[in-house]
Protein backbone atom coordinates (compact mmCIF):
# COMPACT_ATOMS: atom_id res chain seq x y z
CA UNK A 1 0.00 0.00 0.00
CA UNK A 2 1.43 3.43 -0.87
CA UNK A 3 0.98 6.30 0.76
CA UNK A 4 0.61 10.11 -0.71
CA UNK A 5 3.97 11.04 -0.32
CA UNK A 6 5.71 7.56 -1.90
CA UNK A 7 3.24 8.01 -4.76
CA UNK A 8 5.28 11.66 -5.06
CA UNK A 9 8.51 10.27 -5.10
CA UNK A 10 7.71 7.74 -7.48
CA UNK A 11 6.52 10.18 -10.10
CA UNK A 12 9.66 12.53 -9.92
CA UNK A 13 11.93 9.56 -9.92
CA UNK A 14 9.68 8.79 -13.04
CA UNK A 15 10.14 12.25 -14.65
CA UNK A 16 13.62 12.92 -13.83
CA UNK A 17 14.85 9.43 -15.53
CA UNK A 18 12.35 10.72 -18.70
CA UNK A 19 14.45 14.01 -19.25
CA UNK A 20 17.86 12.02 -18.09
CA UNK A 21 16.88 9.80 -21.14
CA UNK A 22 15.96 11.55 -23.90
CA UNK A 23 18.94 14.12 -22.86
CA UNK A 24 21.44 11.02 -22.92
CA UNK A 25 19.81 10.08 -26.47
CA UNK A 26 20.93 13.78 -27.93
CA UNK A 27 23.77 14.02 -29.54
CA UNK A 28 26.98 12.16 -30.64
CA UNK A 29 26.30 9.01 -32.52
CA UNK A 30 27.19 8.41 -36.13
CA UNK A 31 30.30 7.97 -38.15
CA UNK A 32 33.65 8.17 -37.55
CA UNK A 33 34.01 9.73 -41.12
CA UNK A 34 31.41 12.49 -40.13
CA UNK A 35 33.86 13.50 -36.82
CA UNK A 36 36.95 13.93 -39.12
CA UNK A 37 38.20 16.52 -40.65
CA UNK A 38 37.84 17.79 -43.69
CA UNK A 39 40.64 18.47 -45.81
CA UNK A 40 40.43 21.76 -47.75
CA UNK A 41 40.30 21.59 -51.58
CA UNK A 42 42.72 23.69 -53.54
CA UNK A 43 42.49 25.10 -56.51
CA UNK A 44 45.51 25.47 -58.96
CA UNK A 45 43.51 29.13 -59.84
CA UNK A 46 43.05 30.17 -56.33
CA UNK A 47 45.58 32.67 -54.63
CA UNK A 48 48.23 31.26 -52.83
CA UNK A 49 47.39 30.74 -49.00
CA UNK A 50 48.91 33.49 -46.50
CA UNK A 51 49.89 32.59 -42.79
CA UNK A 52 49.04 35.37 -41.18
CA UNK A 53 51.31 35.10 -38.46
CA UNK A 54 54.04 35.81 -41.00
CA UNK A 55 51.87 39.54 -42.19
CA UNK A 56 54.71 42.45 -41.15
CA UNK A 57 53.12 46.26 -41.40
CA UNK A 58 55.49 48.37 -42.38
CA UNK A 59 57.32 50.76 -39.62
CA UNK A 60 55.49 53.96 -39.99
CA UNK A 61 51.47 52.43 -40.39
CA UNK A 62 49.74 53.18 -37.26
CA UNK A 63 47.34 50.75 -36.11
CA UNK A 64 45.02 53.83 -34.39
CA UNK A 65 41.98 55.25 -35.73
CA UNK A 66 42.04 58.24 -33.57
CA UNK A 67 44.89 61.09 -32.82
CA UNK A 68 45.21 64.31 -30.95
CA UNK A 69 43.66 67.42 -32.82
CA UNK A 70 45.55 70.90 -31.04
CA UNK A 71 42.78 73.72 -32.04
CA UNK A 72 44.78 77.09 -32.12
CA UNK A 73 42.53 80.09 -33.47
CA UNK A 74 43.77 83.65 -33.81
CA UNK A 75 40.60 85.48 -35.37
CA UNK A 76 41.68 89.31 -34.82
CA UNK A 77 39.04 90.75 -35.54
CA UNK A 78 37.31 89.19 -32.44
CA UNK A 79 39.73 90.44 -29.79
CA UNK A 80 37.70 93.25 -28.21
CA UNK A 81 34.31 90.92 -28.20
CA UNK A 82 33.15 88.39 -26.50
CA UNK A 83 32.35 85.19 -28.63
CA UNK A 84 32.26 81.18 -28.41
CA UNK A 85 33.87 78.83 -30.29
CA UNK A 86 32.12 75.49 -31.68
CA UNK A 87 33.61 72.90 -33.39
CA UNK A 88 31.72 70.11 -35.50
CA UNK A 89 32.50 66.96 -36.87
CA UNK A 90 29.21 66.57 -38.85
CA UNK A 91 27.78 69.52 -41.22
CA UNK A 92 26.32 70.56 -44.67
CA UNK A 93 27.00 73.14 -47.03
CA UNK A 94 23.67 74.45 -47.81
CA UNK A 95 22.65 76.65 -51.10
CA UNK A 96 23.05 79.96 -49.52
CA UNK A 97 26.81 79.22 -48.68
CA UNK A 98 26.65 78.65 -45.17
CA UNK A 99 26.81 75.55 -43.47
CA UNK A 100 24.58 73.79 -41.03
CA UNK A 101 25.96 71.91 -38.42
CA UNK A 102 24.90 68.30 -36.44
CA UNK A 103 24.49 70.12 -33.23
CA UNK A 104 25.41 66.10 -31.90
CA UNK A 105 28.50 66.28 -33.59
CA UNK A 106 30.37 68.95 -31.55
CA UNK A 107 33.79 68.25 -30.18
CA UNK A 108 34.65 71.39 -28.61
CA UNK A 109 33.47 74.51 -27.25
CA UNK A 110 34.57 77.47 -25.56
CA UNK A 111 35.20 81.18 -25.39
CA UNK A 112 37.23 83.09 -27.84
CA UNK A 113 39.66 85.55 -25.03
CA UNK A 114 40.97 88.62 -26.75
CA UNK A 115 40.65 86.71 -30.42
CA UNK A 116 42.38 82.97 -29.33
CA UNK A 117 41.15 80.21 -28.52
CA UNK A 118 43.18 76.60 -27.82
CA UNK A 119 42.03 73.47 -27.24
CA UNK A 120 42.87 69.83 -28.08
CA UNK A 121 40.40 66.98 -28.54
CA UNK A 122 40.73 63.07 -29.80
CA UNK A 123 39.62 62.71 -33.75
CA UNK A 124 39.06 60.67 -36.08
CA UNK A 125 41.88 59.96 -38.44
CA UNK A 126 39.74 59.54 -41.47
CA UNK A 127 38.11 63.28 -40.44
CA UNK A 128 40.33 65.96 -42.17
CA UNK A 129 37.70 68.41 -42.33
CA UNK A 130 35.59 70.46 -39.39
CA UNK A 131 33.25 73.63 -39.59
CA UNK A 132 34.59 75.94 -36.55
CA UNK A 133 31.88 78.63 -35.98
CA UNK A 134 32.69 81.75 -33.94
CA UNK A 135 29.56 83.56 -32.03
CA UNK A 136 29.43 86.37 -30.77
CA UNK A 137 27.12 88.45 -28.12
CA UNK A 138 25.87 91.12 -30.51
CA UNK A 139 23.40 88.72 -32.52
CA UNK A 140 25.04 88.80 -35.70
CA UNK A 141 24.87 85.45 -37.47
CA UNK A 142 28.55 83.49 -37.05
CA UNK A 143 31.35 83.51 -38.41
CA UNK A 144 32.06 80.17 -40.43
CA UNK A 145 34.67 78.31 -41.80
CA UNK A 146 35.76 74.54 -42.60
CA UNK A 147 39.24 74.08 -41.32
CA UNK A 148 41.48 70.84 -42.65
CA UNK A 149 43.63 68.96 -39.96
CA UNK A 150 47.21 69.84 -41.11
CA UNK A 151 50.01 67.70 -39.17
CA UNK A 152 46.88 67.27 -36.63
CA UNK A 153 46.09 71.09 -35.91
CA UNK A 154 43.47 73.06 -36.72
CA UNK A 155 44.79 76.52 -37.30
CA UNK A 156 42.62 79.87 -38.50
Amino acid sequence: MYNKYSQKQTLILILCLSVFIMLSGCGGGGDSEAAAPIAPTVDQNDEPVVDINTLVAAPDFSFTTKSDVTVNLNIEQYQDQRSVINIYRQYQLLDTGDYYPKTASRVVSGPLINGHFSQSFIGLNQQTQYLVEVWSFDGSPPLQRELTVTNNQLSW
